[in-house]
């Protein structure tokens, strides 16, 4: 609410915007050096328990999920900033910039070797990519050199090729492995066995649920239905189970957001987040491609959050509602000033 009621003026709002973005595009470059120099520890400096760490992120399926919110910022600052260009029949612009951060991004969510990082980023790309041939077919009627604006747009498909060839494809095919025997094995592996205790944990109290913060104290006693979640180890000679593993999260965020705060308290947090999206939709004049990579972004931080814990991030989780916020009030903002020149011009 305070970054809503704080910006007021489109230069600031863009200011925010593109800090995100820069930041973003910085810790993912900084991410990809620390993997071609194998670091072993968090930005050469910090220790980290957990080897997969990525960027400036301990956890690494987080700093992707993250990554994948800067290409939400440099897709929706791309058409935003194109589309102003085109309006004001200029040759250059911010947004070729844009487009650098959002290849070096996406370079750099595909090396994280995050499942669920890629496959939301791949989506991400592949609708960017959609939205961008699709503009890139209207740019060719609007502009004053038809020619000019076929090379433009060749040479920026051939930027995202050339980009994406520098992602290492085998150790991402050893990372997801046999796909069709993970999708044979689904309903036995831990994460879905960990979404169906949660949502067991939900119904108990589904209305107001148990309180924020109180997964970790309340999931052992629905976890204990599920001996393969519940048991880390196997004895051979007693032939028993032991020691018991330790959940602080659900690995699905929107269950257990249910579990703690209920369909009340979710539908509080949710519906915010929905009426910005509306506030942007019915705000997007003239500004369509990026409206709907906003809608796209979102989209796939609540997909992937389905799968993994990335709104128990802080960092992600405040970056993600500041993105939301300003490019909804940019948007706005656009739309006000539309207004105006529309009734001085009457």
């Amino acid at each position: 609410w305070g970054l809503w009621a704080g910006l007021t003026r489109r230069k600031t709002t863009l200011l925010v915007l593109w800090c995100l973005l820069l930041s973003g595009g910085g810790m993912a470059m900084v991410a990809i050096l620390q993997h071609l120099t194998a670091a072993k520890e968090v930005l050469w400096t910090f220790s980290s328990s957990n080897e997969n760490f990525w960027g400036s992120f301990f956890y690494r399926n987080q700093g992707a999920a993250y990554l994948n919110l800067v290409l939400v910022v440099a897709a929706f600052l791309f058409f935003y900033h194109a589309i102003k260009t085109r309006q004001h029949l200029r040759s250059g612009g911010p947004h070729f910039l844009c487009l650098f951060l959002f290849l070096v991004t996406a370079i750099s969510v595909g090396s994280a070797l995050s499942r669920g990082g890629i496959v939301f980023g791949l989506a991400l790309c592949l609708a960017f990519a959609g939205l961008l041939v699709i503009y890139g077919v209207q740019a060719l009627f609007h502009s004053r050199s038809f020619l000019l604006a076929a090379f433009t747009f060749a040479g920026l498909l051939a930027a995202g090729y050339g980009a994406f060839s520098y992602i290492d494809l085998q150790a991402i095919e050893e990372r997801f492995g046999d796909v069709e025997l993970t999708i044979e094995n689904a309903d036995r592996d831990a994460r879905m066995l960990s979404t169906r205790a949660s949502w067991d944990m939900a119904q108990d109290r589904l209305n107001l649920g148990w309180g924020a913060g109180s997964f970790r104290y309340i999931f052992p006693m629905y976890q204990r239905d599920y001996p393969e979640l519940y048991y880390r180890n196997y004895h051979k000679s007693k032939q028993q189970l032991y020691d018991r593993k330790i959940y602080r999260y659900a690995h699905n965020d929107l269950v257990q957001f249910v579990a703690e705060y209920g369909i009340v308290g979710t539908s509080l947090v949710f519906g915010g987040i929905f009426l910005l999206l509306l506030q942007a939709l019915f705000s997007s004049r003239g500004q369509l491609f990026a409206v709907l990579i906003l809608l796209a972004g979102a989209a796939q931080a609540f997909g992937h959050a389905f799968f993994d814990f990335i709104f128990n991030s802080p960092a992600y989780w405040m970056a993600f509602l500041g993105l939301l916020v300003a490019a909804t009030k940019l948007l706005r903002l656009e739309s006000a000033k539309k207004s105006q020149r529309r009734s001085h011009n009457c």
